[in-house]
């Protein structure tokens, strides 16, 4: 394959697929998932258990990532995207048939061993066959794709729910399959680079991040921030559906046919520009005008339920859309490493930390604040957390230096 047919577009978007698939199961699991739970359990286990995302994304990442980086060629990635996808698939059918939470808690766990076991070398992928000319363009258009994942997601989700209650996981464990089988056919036949990764010992591995990350301000203020980003996603995720169905008693088909879209339209708009934008004023920048945004519109919905809120909602998600696309791309241009995977662990460990937190700390909130914010049931207390924990980022971004443009 030449350089120009890898730094295609048609390329980029076909190594783009799996993050489409991959997000609109991992939405569907976190967005609908607790709508099912709040039958079942109190919102601090519905915490516990979405999660358990960032539970496992605290060594996985890094585990896996460290053991792609053994494969002599792209294809020795691969081989571990073909179990992955199986323990994907299996467990989604298995968490949306059965109503039980001795079924789900597992399966929920399988689900991520597996998630992680293919993120973590598909990351990985990217800089061994992306140039650096096209580091930046590449993680846009998989960003692009990732968030078109949620939001399709998010948008059809209500609905499914509604026609048979496992339809949304079914329908997720098939399209994991399926993009992952697309991108084996269309990719892994031209997939015989080989990689050029220095293999070490696991405890070496160890001590090379541990130095990386304590030599090196810049990546580690970036690491931080994006496990707040992290924390605020992962905790709207997995309380907006709640919040309006329990807290305000509205309908999903209200969720997926009004507050969704009204939230893509910011999504949709920013999406194929966020890399040009970063590119044009600066990644840090961006992201610090971003998260500003992000964390004080955030405030405003927890502080008025009125109808006008309305309006603030595609802001924030315009804002939020450069915490998800962005990160990953600072990242690449800041490691200057050829530890392509172990940069992925370091990325994934980030985001792992964040999510484990964010579902938690929001549980605990709702919990907590239901003497307060008694007309939701104590759930407009998820808008507080993501907010805070948004501003809170900004003390972390503003200090990173802004990398140099490709």
């Amino acid at each position: 394959m030449t350089d120009s047919e890898r730094d295609s577009t048609p390329f980029l978007m076909l190594l783009g697929i799996p993050s489409f698939g991959l997000t609109f199961a991992v939405t569907i699991l976190t967005a609908f998932l607790p709508t099912e739970l709040t039958e079942l359990t109190s919102p601090l286990f519905i915490g516990l258990i979405i999660g358990a995302e960032g539970f496992f994304g605290l060594f996985a990442p890094i585990v896996f990532g460290f053991l792609s980086d053994r494969a002599r060629t792209v294809r020795g990635r691969f081989e571990y995207m073909t179990p992955a996808t199986a323990a994907i698939a299996v467990s989604l059918v298995l968490m949306g048939v059965f109503e039980n939470l001795w079924i789900i808690v597992p399966m929920v766990a399988l689900f991520y061993v597996g998630y992680f076991a293919y993120l973590a070398p598909y990351w990985a992928i990217y800089p061994d066959l992306v140039s650096d000319e096209s580091a930046s363009r590449s993680r846009s258009i998989e960003g692009i794709l990732r968030v078109v994942g949620a939001f399709i997601a998010l948008l059809a989700g209500g609905f499914l729910i509604t026609l048979w209650e496992p339809l949304p996981f079914v329908i997720s464990a098939g399209l994991v399959v399926a993009v992952t089988l697309t991108l084996l056919v269309m990719v892994l036949k031209r997939a015989d680079r080989p990689i050029h990764q220095h293999v070490e010992t696991f405890g070496e591995s160890m001590r090379y991040l541990r130095s990386f990350l304590a030599n090196n301000k810049d990546i580690r203020n970036l690491a931080i921030a994006n496990s707040f980003w992290n924390a605020t996603l992962q905790s709207i995720q997995a309380f907006v559906v709640i919040f309006f169905t329990e807290g305000l008693h509205r309908s999903t088909h209200f969720v997926s046919g009004v507050i969704f879209p009204v939230a893509a339209i910011g999504i949709l708009i920013m999406a194929p520009i966020s890399g040009k934008i970063g590119e044009r004023f600066g990644h840090v920048k961006s992201l610090s005008i971003a998260a500003a945004i992000f964390g004080f519109g955030s405030l405003i919905a927890g502080i008025t339920q009125q109808s006008w809120v309305i309006l603030v909602i595609p802001v924030v998600a315009a804002a939020a859309t450069f915490t998800m696309i962005l990160p990953y791309a600072t990242l690449m241009k800041l490691i200057g490493s050829d530890r392509h995977g172990a940069a992925s662990g370091l990325f994934g460990l980030s985001r792992g930390i964040g999510s484990f937190l964010g579902p938690l700390l929001t549980g605990v909130a709702v919990i907590s604040t239901r003497g307060i914010f008694k007309s939701t049931n104590g759930y407009a207390a998820f808008w507080w957390v993501a907010g805070l924990l948004t501003i809170v980022s900004l003390f972390f971004v503003i200090r990173i230096q802004e990398p140099q443009k490709s």
